[in-house]
């Protein structure tokens, strides 16, 4: 697949910092995934996402992509405003969950698997690959819980 090869380049041999390793398997623009119907939790994901977009649109973030998928992860949310990007992992969780609002989930691993990801992403979107970009997470309360969204900033 060209545009993995071009991450590799882009990204030097061992792929640097949170992205290293082989980028191999990126799914190229246009690939079609077969739709399979959504399990209860994977409804809830969306519906959290949902809530999330609503929210960024109402500050006048434009949806770009939203579920975009390699070998690497998923990307959750990605907007745009003029010139910038911002890349949203949401986590929807309801009360008493294990790891609280979601933040543990956010660690080591999950990172590193998003930073393929979006290096994956930005292959694919060469026009925006030197837009600045922010990395945020949404920790989203599923119902019946209420409260609002919480929005860390996750260093990328």
């Amino acid at each position: 697949m060209e545009s993995c090869q071009l991450a590799s380049q882009v990204l030097g041999p061992n792929g640097g910092g949170p992205m290293a390793g082989n980028l191999k398997g990126c799914v190229p623009a246009g690939a079609v995934h077969p739709t399979v119907p959504p399990t209860p939790r994977q409804r809830q994901g969306r519906w959290a996402e949902q809530r999330a977009l609503r929210l960024l649109q109402g500050q006048g973030w434009q949806l770009v992509t939203r579920n975009w998928r390699c070998r690497w992860g998923e990307l959750d949310l990605v907007c745009e405003k003029p010139g910038r990007l911002l890349l949203v992992e949401v986590k929807g969780r309801r009360p008493g969950h294990r790891d609280g609002a979601g933040s543990v989930s956010l660690r080591g691993r999950q990172r590193r698997r998003l930073g393929r990801a979006w290096a994956c992403w930005l292959v694919d979107h060469p026009e925006r690959a030197t837009w600045p970009v922010e990395f945020v997470a949404a920790l989203v309360p599923l119902p019946p819980a209420v409260g609002g969204v919480r929005w860390l900033r996750m260093e990328g």
